[in-house]
């Protein structure tokens, strides 16, 4: 897979640098957060060599690449800042309140994982050497180790305070304040002598251990968001530096003490006193329906949003009886249904796609078996849901506990290891049903097996015709690897030609219609009657004049005929800002075509052949 192309494609069709919003990755996916989510192109998004798939929801524009996310998304990142936040859209579309709260736990609890992992497999290195009695409990060093694996457990609510602060955008070293304040020593030692509540100018203040809590400090950062702006506006600039933050003070905390943290305590004690009923009275049904259905949240990215009702319950339960297992049994019922395609198969490549997302699912990545294979037969996501459902359900009866979030997988087993005897014999047993229930319903089931067809050799990729395409501008023609951009000059977007503009037009070189228009108006798509997608990019580095000295009559969706004009730019007051005026024409779906070929040198005027498709 080349990784930089990938990143460019995938940029190109989600609607460009200018419609991503914030983009981040987990272990297999792209997640955007798009300005307008109609700009993107699923279909064409799913056509690009390294894609899985595409997923539309809870808020988040998903990519699915599966293993290798990790260096398409270090080369995506270098195409943009996209983390700041690239352009302010008075159209941007309103997502429902679900979605926006679905945002919102997803961006305020995946950052965590990778530290709550490392703690989480600390505490379970401890039972291990505690079973075996490798280290006396009492021993400094052992007491040491169990400080650093609690730490971040304890002090929850700063971590949530951070990461939830930058998720809704406001400052993250005020929301961190609301954290101070409920961890206090002083404010647990009230909670600590008995008395339930104390009193803030004679209004009480219910006490509570908010140690360890999450919701308390979510809905504190959510309502500081509202008065930090308050505070923003009331605030004089010349003591605008410590008159706000007092003002945020002030406000938030007697809000979040009296109001928004008993009710999330309420909250969060009532949940857990929901899960532990469910598990105590038919805790097999409840594990083998999450497990039956986690395909399904992972299908469509809403597994993430469990993230934190995870949390939270290692964090007041130390242990989870119903999420982790489930997620276990359904990633080993991927790993069973794809080895039952890739033995009954007869197809080379499909043999091939299904041993690697054998191997995958059972290591916990679950989208090459269930992107590449089960949902491409269907009748093994069926398998899958069912294989699982029957593993949950075997682990809910034989009581498996997680004692440590971890994606879990044969490889982070250990995190089942618990105080309980045969606690990880249990766990095994769960890995086996979980693995043969699917591989044989798949078997049984059986899928429509795709045919082999081996092609000795193609004489021609292309079934498309030959076409010559005009100029878009006057100016002088130059080969684009003299282009002093790598993305053009690799010919990476494409291939084509550089023109330096003698005017300050461009018209459309073919008849079709505006497949893309830049919000900075500096670059243009456009689809030919005849499927040429051609781009249009007007200057280096032009997107930061952020629409300045550019002038757009077209817009998406538009028919248009040769010779109509698209932009208009100042040429002048462009190239006094310092920019290069260099106008890269390239052919985006080249990889449809056996070659395109400059056809012309030297100067050349708009509606004059510049180049060919073959």
């Amino acid at each position: 897979m080349n990784y930089k192309n990938v990143a460019i494609e995938v940029l190109a069709k989600v609607g460009g640098e200018l419609n991503v919003k914030d983009v981040t990755h987990c272990v297999t996916r792209l997640r955007f957060s798009l300005v307008d989510t109609k700009k993107a192109d699923e279909e064409a998004i799913k056509k690009i060599n390294g894609v899985m798939g595409v997923i539309n929801k809870g808020g988040q524009f998903q990519v699915v690449i599966g293993n290798e996310v990790s260096k398409v998304y270090n080369e995506l990142i270098k195409l943009g800042k996209f983390t700041q936040g690239t352009i302010k859209d008075e159209n941007n579309e309103k997502q429902s309140i679900g979605n926006r709260v679905m945002d919102v736990l997803v961006g305020s609890f995946a950052p965590l994982i990778p530290a709550i992992a490392g703690a989480g497999i600390l505490k379970v290195l401890l039972t291990v050497i505690s079973m075996f009695h490798l280290m006396a409990q009492d021993s400094s060093t052992y007491k040491l180790l169990s400080i650093m694996a609690d730490s971040i457990y304890y002090f929850l609510p700063f971590f949530v305070a951070y990461t939830s602060a930058v998720k809704m955008k406001t400052n993250p070293f005020f929301a961190m304040i609301i954290a101070g304040v409920l961890v206090h020593p002083n404010f647990i030692a009230l909670s600590s002598k008995g008395e339930q509540y104390s009193y803030f100018f004679g209004i009480p203040v219910r006490l509570a251990m908010y140690s360890s809590g999450v919701v308390p400090v979510l809905f504190g950062v959510w309502f500081m968001c509202y008065v930090e702006k308050f505070a923003e506006k009331v605030s004089p600039k010349v003591i605008k530096i410590f008159f706000k933050p007092l003002v945020v003070i002030l406000i938030t905390m007697p809000v979040v003490l009296v109001v928004l943290g008993p009710l999330g305590t309420y909250i969060g004690d009532y949940f857990i006193k929901v899960v532990q009923f469910v598990y105590d009275k038919a805790g097999w049904v409840g594990v083998g329906f999450s497990a039956a259905t986690y395909p399904l949240l992972v299908l469509t990215g809403m597994h993430n949003g469990m993230i934190g009702v995870i949390i939270m319950m290692f964090a007041t339960m130390h242990f989870d009886p119903i999420l982790v297992p489930s997620a276990l049994a359904a990633n080993i019922a991927q790993a069973g249904a794809a080895f039952a395609v890739a033995l009954k198969t007869r197809n080379k490549n499909v043999r091939g796609v299904a041993f690697t997302g054998t191997i995958s699912a059972l290591v916990g990545i679950t989208e090459p078996a269930m992107y590449g294979i089960h949902l491409k037969f269907k009748k093994p996501f069926y398998a899958v849901m069912i294989g699982a459902g029957i593993g949950g359900a075997v682990s809910g009866l034989l009581h498996v506990k997680a004692y440590a979030f971890v994606n879990p997988a044969l490889v982070s087993l250990p995190i089942f290891i618990g105080p309980e005897k045969n606690s990880f014999i249990f766990t095994l047993l769960t890995v086996i049903v979980s693995f043969v229930a699917p591989f044989i319903l798949t078997l049984v089931f059986g899928f429509k097996d795709e045919v082999e067809v081996n092609d000795t050799y193609v004489a021609d990729i292309s079934n498309k015709e030959s076409q010559n395409i005009a100029s878009p501008i006057d100016g002088e023609l130059k080969d684009l690897y003299q282009v002093n951009d790598e993305v053009f000059s690799k010919e990476l977007a494409g291939k084509g030609i550089a023109i330096v503009p003698t005017n300050n037009k461009v018209v459309s070189p073919v008849d079709g219609k505006v497949s893309l228009m830049f919000p900075t108006k500096h670059a243009v798509g456009i689809t030919s009657n005849n499927g040429v997608e051609l781009l249009i990019h007007i200057g280096i580095d032009t997107v930061k004049l952020e629409g300045k000295f550019f002038e757009s009559f077209v817009k998406v969706g538009d028919e248009i005929k040769k010779g109509d004009l698209l932009i208009k730019f100042d040429k002048e007051s462009i190239e006094k800002e310092g920019y290069d005026l260099t106008t890269m024409f390239v052919v985006s779906n080249t990889s449809e075509y056996n070659d395109v070929l400059p056809i012309k040198t030297g100067k050349v005027k708009s509606g004059e052949d510049i180049i060919k498709t073959v």
